[in-house]
């Protein structure tokens, strides 16, 4: 008998075969009266069973979703294999299914059967696959000075798709799609990341971030100016700022200089000029911190020039000396000098000019200066030496009377026998004493500085007698003999 199957007394088969196929079997019947029958041989077919797959639809899945199992089960307890119908969709090993892309994924299980069952309807079960949920992390981008370089945005999407930028405040920022930001003036820069999706990804929900661009840094660079004489241009200003804006300047020392907001400094006097430059900033800037600088208005570089009223005097004729001092701004004394000695001292300056008048006890050349003192923005200077020649006409006059009165002599003494008695009358009416007729009678002056004329009896002549070699005129002035002869004089 099959397996599973038996033969009861009555000749009943029962049971439930185990196994399919065709089965020989000899039967012999036993009357109840003690009788065998011969046996009998008789042929069993078992038909293969049929079976049926139970095949669980898993429901409606998401792209990105992790690979999962599959549940399927066949009435003849045979092991169901699967297969994907749609294998860009999905894949499956065994009984995981793994997600390639979203869409429609249809999987097929099947049983082929065995010796005992037949081959089992295939069944299918198909589930859609949803595009992959897609999300934005953008993280703030932080405050920013707009002399800053702008920050670099860092937005990601689950999705790992490319994030697309947009600005929400065009007149403060700009963006490239990529995310290269712009800055236009300083405010509040509104960012939008966005993700579009894709096949197998939803777009995701835009994100906008926020943040301020700061007032930028304003920094000024201020060059000191150099020290400049009282006399020259005022130094140039360069100070600059880094925003590009116009600087501003303001004096801290007024008394000694001034100064526009432009910059055009102007001297007042000499001293320490200190300049502030600021910068206020603006909408983009911040103010600046003020930056000063000092320099110095040193003396100013005056010049003198010297002349005189006449180059040539008389003795004790005054000369008249003037001095122009540029530029004529200039304040203060000039004084003149001959030499060491001082001819006029601390005469104002009236107008660039100032004057002296002298005059000179003694004759020949005089070298004369003329120094303008200087004054608090002017320095001292000396002028070119000036020569003036003083002629001692009294002395001239001395040596013309002298020789006149020689040649006088030597004609009386010549010429005449009352000579002596006429060199008498000469010698009086030069203002001489002619009485005693005592060598170098006559010649006291008369006051100082005086002229006298005298007789000058060195031998035993008489006067009523001739010439003698030793009859000579003395002429005295200022302390200082001449002596006229017959033909020359001497001292």
């Amino acid at each position: 008998m099959p397996g599973g199957l038996a033969l009861s007394a009555a000749g009943v088969i029962t049971g439930t075969p185990t196994t399919a196929g065709t089965s020989a079997f000899s039967v012999t019947a036993t009357s109840s009266g003690g009788g065998t029958s011969s046996p009998v041989t008789f042929s069993l077919t078992i038909n293969k069973a049929d079976q049926a797959i139970a095949f669980t639809n898993p429901g409606t899945k998401t792209f990105g979703d992790a690979p999962f199992g599959l549940t399927a089960t066949s009435t003849s307890g045979l092991t169901v294999a699967f297969a994907s119908t749609t294998a860009t969709v999905c894949t499956i090993s065994g009984s995981t299914v793994t997600i390639l892309a979203a869409g429609s994924c249809s999987i097929t299980a099947s049983q082929p059967g065995n010796a005992n069952y037949n081959t089992a309807p295939d069944v299918t079960q198909t589930f859609n696959i949803m595009a992959g949920i897609n999300t934005i992390t953008f993280p703030a981008p932080a405050n920013t000075p707009f002399t800053s370089a702008p920050p670099t945005l860092t937005a990601t999407a689950s999705s790992g798709l490319a994030i697309s930028y947009a600005s929400n405040s065009a007149p403060i920022c700009t963006v490239t799609t990529a995310g290269v930001i712009t800055f236009v003036t300083a405010g509040a820069c509104s960012l939008t990341a966005s993700q579009a999706g894709n096949t197998n990804y939803a777009a995701a929900t835009p994100v906008t971030q926020t943040f301020n661009i700061t007032a930028g840094i304003n920094t000024i660079t201020f060059p000191a100016p150099a020290n400049t004489p009282f006399t020259s241009a005022p130094p140039t200003l360069t100070a600059t700022a880094s925003s590009g804006l116009a600087i501003s300047y303001a004096s801290n020392s007024a008394p000694i200089c001034t100064v526009t907001t432009a910059g055009v400094i102007t001297f007042v006097t000499a001293g320490a000029c200190s300049l502030t430059a600021s910068q206020a900033g603006n909408t983009n800037y911040a103010a600046a911190t003020p930056v000063t600088q000092t320099f110095n208005i040193t003396a100013g570089v005056a010049t003198i020039q010297l002349s005189t009223s006449a180059t040539t005097v008389l003795l004790g004729q005054p000369a008249v000396f003037s001095v122009v001092v540029a530029p004529v701004l200039a304040t203060g004394t000039v004084s003149f000098n001959e030499g060491a000695a001082g001819l006029c001292s601390n005469v104002a300056l009236s107008g660039g000019t100032a004057s002296c008048n002298a005059s000179f006890a003694t004759g020949g050349a005089h070298t004369i200066t003329a120094r303008y003192n200087g004054s608090a923005n002017y320095a001292a200077v000396t002028s070119a030496v000036v020569t003036v020649t003083v002629n001692d006409q009294r002395a001239r006059t001395v040596e013309a009377i002298g020789r006149f009165l020689g040649a006088r002599n030597n004609q009386i003494l010549t010429n005449q026998p009352d000579a002596s008695r006429q060199i008498d009358r000469l010698i009086e009416a030069g203002g001489g004493d002619a009485g005693n007729g005592a060598p170098g009678a006559g010649l006291a002056d008369k006051k100082s500085g005086g002229l006298a004329l005298g007789r000058d009896e060195t031998g035993p002549s008489s006067r009523l007698a001739g010439p003698a070699s030793s009859d000579l005129l003395r002429l005295r002035y200022g302390g200082r003999d001449r002596q006229f002869g017959s033909a020359t004089s001497t001292d």
